[in-house]
Parts: structure tokens; sequence; C-alpha cells
């Protein structure tokens, strides 16, 4: 599976920035099918470029004939970061830095897993693909745990979401990879936030643990934070059974 640190050339990164300059920012987030960069941005000849979204598209001018990555394929925050910062570009963080990390991303986390039950339904109607809104809000949700003081302390976990391919899933998910272990879904033992069908909740598992899903459950409701009880989960990944946790701030 491709991934950011394929990308090794710097000049088919400076291609990307060409590009960009060439049919203006909106034209080229709409092309290559990704959001506005939240958290970094690459600052070139005193011009700033949307990071993610740069590498994604510097990837297709480095593999002539590959496709370009797509944003579910690769975190957008400390993952593209070094992958930039490895090719020698000045990648400067947009947020305000103040106050503790984990306060500022916990409601970015709640309100988009809240989103995601709220508009999901509707989307699945309609047509698959990055113009659907929600896709932003799965983007915002990934970079949201991507930059949560959990996943940042751990340089080699990243999270990757998925909604289908070609299709709307039933049931989506966002997945939590540590390079040691795995990286793609289709091996490996890692924690997946599964959304229910109905999304009347989501499930914290971990799929290939005894070859059975082990989690939280995660109700939605009131209190508006979406809370989670562990179930049974083993010693050695969670020491606080059956106690409650607040998902925006403990996963």
């Amino acid at each position: 599976m491709p991934r950011a640190s394929d990308v090794t050339s710097r000049e088919a990164v400076l291609a990307a920035i060409a590009e960009f300059d060439e049919i203006g920012r909106e034209a080229f987030l709409a092309r290559y099918g990704f959001g506005s960069s939240r958290e970094y941005v690459v600052v070139e000849n005193g011009q700033e470029y949307d990071s993610k979204a740069l590498l994604g598209a510097a990837y297709g001018h480095q593999f002539q004939g590959a496709e370009p990555l797509r944003s579910q394929d690769f975190s957008g925050g400390d993952e593209t970061r070094r992958s930039l910062e490895r090719l020698g570009f000045e990648v400067m963080s947009i947020s305000d830095g103040d106050g503790d990390p984990g306060e500022l991303v916990a409601p970015r986390i709640r309100d988009g897993i809240q989103q995601i039950f709220d508009d999901y339904r509707l989307a699945r109607s309609g047509q698959f693909g990055s113009a659907a809104e929600v896709w932003g809000t799965f983007d915002r949700l990934n970079e949201a745990f991507d930059t949560s003081p959990p996943v940042t302390s751990r340089p080699t976990v990243s999270a990757r979401w998925s909604a289908g391919r070609g299709n709307w899933a039933r049931i989506p998910w966002i997945s939590f990879l540590d390079a040691r272990e795995t990286r793609t879904t289709q091996r490996g033992v890692y924690p997946v936030l599964l959304f229910r069908e109905d999304l009347s909740g989501a499930y914290l598992t971990w799929p290939g643990w005894h070859g059975r899903p082990l989690g939280v459950g995660c109700i939605r409701g009131s209190p508006p934070v979406p809370r989670a009880a562990s179930r049974g989960l083993p010693a050695r990944l969670d020491g606080r059974s059956q106690n409650e946790r607040e998902l925006g701030t403990e996963l």
C-alpha cells in the first residue's frame, strides 16, 4: 500500500507546488480531493501551501502513471510533517499553540464523532466521494486523532479512516496503525473505531486479538461527549476494566 514516506523526491514536491501556483489553491484541493490543512503548512518562497494535499499530489508527480495519494491513505499530522521536513522543506504549525494539547483536541474529536453520527446516514444515500460534506468530517476527525497526545506521543502510530471504496460503507471506521506491527489494515493487530450501522454508537475494538474483536462501546446522546465503558479488555490494554472512560480524551 502506498504511503507518505514513499515520496522521496524534492523535485516532485516542487512540481506539486508549481501546479498549486498555476491553478490556485481551491482548484488544487478540489483536483486531489483534500480539505484545507488544519495543522501544518509548507512555507516556500514566502507562500504557504496545504501540506497534506501537497504531499498527496507529489506522489503522483514522482511515480508517473500512479494515482496520487488520497486523503485517507495517510495522516496529515506528524507523518506528513516528517516526510516533508526530510526533503528539506519548512513546515509550520498553524495552531495557536496555547493551552494543553489534550484539552484543545478533545472537543474536535467529540464534535467530529457526533457529526458523523448526525450526517452519515444521509451521506450513504448520496454520491460517494470527496465532494460529500461528511468526507471532510472524516478528514478532520482523522486529523484530530493524529494530533491528540496519545498518538503524537507514539511516533510510529497514525490514524487512518475509511468509509468505503467506490460506494459508502455500511460501517465506516478509523483505525490506529502502529508501524512496528502493521502498515495496512489487511493484517496485524490494531485498534479500530467502528461506527454502528444504525449510527447509534461506535465501538473501539481490537481485531485480530485471539481472533475476535474486543473493545469499548460508545453510545451517543446526553451528555454530548461520548462515553465508553471497557468490556473485558486484556489487562495490558486497559488496567481499569469496567470503568467509564471519556473517548475524546482517553483513546
